[in-house]
């Protein structure tokens, strides 16, 4: 906020302002200025693979099949509100992954707390901690995994990778708490 003083005090506007008039202005400043870092924080965090903005879904409507208030719903998370999961499908190279990327930009965006991860790494966390010998590890996992505003899944049930024991039923029962 001492940066954003001395530069703000040198203008004429600033310093016409009254003291309560230039303590909003810095105050908006700083806040502006931790929003901004607690937003690259949380998409740095993520480790996304694509670096799309939700601008990419804009410039994609038509490709993505979605209608202007579908868009302006799902990028504003209106559908949270009644749906808790969305699926997106697609063939190899469709843009599934820039369009996750987007959503999860945008909700961080929204200061969400969100998570990417593919489906096999998840199922592997899943079963290893099934398999534990401590347990306590998977209700844990459970819970970790569920208490997450948005948590985009990608590449699910690709063909990828064989089945790993008890995936199926570690993933429905996530599937149901969520």
């Amino acid at each position: 906020m001492k940066e954003t003083w001395q530069q703000r005090r040198a203008q004429p506007d600033f310093a016409a302002m009254s003291s309560s008039e230039q303590l909003y202005e810095l105050l908006n400043a700083e806040y502006a200025k931790r929003r901004t870092r607690g937003y690259e924080k949380r998409v740095r965090r993520l480790n996304l693979p694509s670096t799309a903005k939700s601008s990419i879904i804009e410039q994609r409507r038509a490709q993505y099949g979605l209608s202007k208030t579908q868009l302006e719903m799902l990028v504003g998370f209106e559908w949270r509100r009644h749906i808790s999961s969305i699926i997106v499908t697609g063939a190899c190279g469709t843009g599934k992954t820039d369009l996750l990327c987007a959503l999860l930009d945008a909700a961080c965006l929204k200061a969400l707390k969100c998570r990417y991860i593919r489906h096999s790494e998840m199922a592997m966390f899943l079963c290893t901690a099934f398999a534990s010998d401590d347990p306590s590890k998977y209700p844990q996992l459970l819970k970790e995994y569920s208490n997450f505003d948005l948590i985009a899944i990608d590449d699910f049930c690709s063909e990828d990778a064989a089945p790993r024991r008890n995936e199926g039923s570690v993933m429905r029962e996530w599937l149901d708490i969520c």
